[in-house]
């Protein structure tokens, strides 16, 4: 950290000018690490007990430590992104391109002037063309816009289209799993449809073993296609019974909060009221009301309405509707959806574009 201290001194003392553009990305996306690990802080399955997910059990997100938006990494990040677009994003290799938007979409949601600058980059120099760009490259600029804007709005959603035909002309079953959810999230938080897509998407996942995908990429893709109503009754069902193999217990209170609001969403021949019909509402009542159990013996104060409960209430019964119709973004916030360290390792070891990882 002392040496990230020198580091601000010397750029506001003399600049970044001296520096590269590999440079300048490397110095990005090493603070957009830090700040992301800041912002996840640990990792919920590493906890001893479910007393980590507090009272509220099923729905509270799992504890984050506080990101100061005045920390050394944040105003470096403004350093880097001031003297980035000095020089024009033209200047930027794809790769490199990528970290720096990344570790800025984890620095500053707002940044607008490197959005506007990323859509004149993206549409007008480069026409659309994004043929150098790595899959890991894209879904990583991706991730940035939609975190960035983080609601549906046609300043991103033109450029997510853009992005997942690219990568669906490649082949989504080509891609890594993680890439193809994340994708696949990025464009339902923004409403960026593409037909080709959806259709590419039903069939990657019908060929994907289910169990080779993480907790997360798993129920990101479950969301994102029934955000965009692109699930058939099918991939449900095979989620469903994937989820349910695994055991319930296994995922973080945010993800089955999506899982909770992509099933209310679902539409179903068999379900009168058009809703979902499966064993998935009996789980998913059954472990709001196991982890709010252990909560109640935990030593934190028990809230005088537990969500567990009133979702367990809700869910068992999906005709009764209730709290889960109101999860659109609590399961899938815009801190979720970053890969994790190892992924965006591989990223930057080929961050001249010319491999996919």
């Amino acid at each position: 950290r002392q040496l990230l201290h020198s580091l601000e001194e010397f750029a506001l003392t003399d600049g970044l000018g001296g520096f590269e553009e590999n440079h300048l990305a490397c110095i990005s996306w090493v603070c957009g690490l830090r700040i992301k690990r800041s912002l996840v802080g640990r990792d919920a399955r590493e906890a001893s007990d479910d007393r980590s997910f507090g009272v509220s059990g099923l729905l509270d997100k799992p504890k984050k430590r506080p990101l100061r938006r005045g920390s050394v990494e944040v105003r470096i990040e403004a350093l880097v992104r001031q003297e980035a677009l000095a020089r024009g994003l033209e200047c930027f290799a794809p790769g490199h391109l990528s970290q720096l938007v990344w570790a800025n979409a984890l620095a500053d949601k707002s940044s607008n002037d490197l959005l506007m600058a990323l859509r004149h980059e993206l549409l007008v120099v480069r026409n659309g063309m994004l043929c150098d760009f790595s899959a890991a490259a894209l879904v990583h600029v991706g991730w940035a816009i939609a975190r960035m804007l983080g609601q549906p709005s046609q300043l991103g959603s033109d450029i997510l289209v853009l992005i997942g035909d690219e990568l669906q002309g490649r082949s989504l079953l080509s891609l890594h799993s993680r890439h193809v959810s994340t994708l696949l999230w990025a464009m339902a938080r923004l409403g960026a449809h593409s037909p080709r897509v959806s259709t590419s998407a039903q069939s990657w996942l019908a060929a994907t073993d289910l169990t080779t995908l993480t907790e997360q990429s798993l129920v990101m893709t479950l969301w994102a296609m029934s955000s965009m109503s692109c699930a058939s009754t099918d991939t449900l069902a095979d989620v469903e019974c994937e989820l349910l193999r695994r055991g319930l217990a296994r995922f973080q209170p945010q993800e089955l909060n999506a899982a909770v609001f992509a099933f209310s969403m679902a539409k179903t021949p068999k379900a009168g009221c058009g809703r979902w019909e499966g064993p998935i509402w009996e789980a998913i009542d059954a472990e709001a009301i196991r982890r709010t159990s252990i909560a109640a013996t935990s030593s934190s104060p028990p809230s005088p309405l537990s969500p567990a409960i009133a979702a367990a209430s809700a869910v068992s019964n999906p005709h009764k509707g209730g709290v889960h119709e109101e999860l659109a973004d609590d399961g899938c916030d815009d801190g979720w959806g970053a890969d994790g360290d190892d992924e965006y390792n591989t990223a930057w070891s080929n961050a001249d574009g010319t491999h996919d990882s």
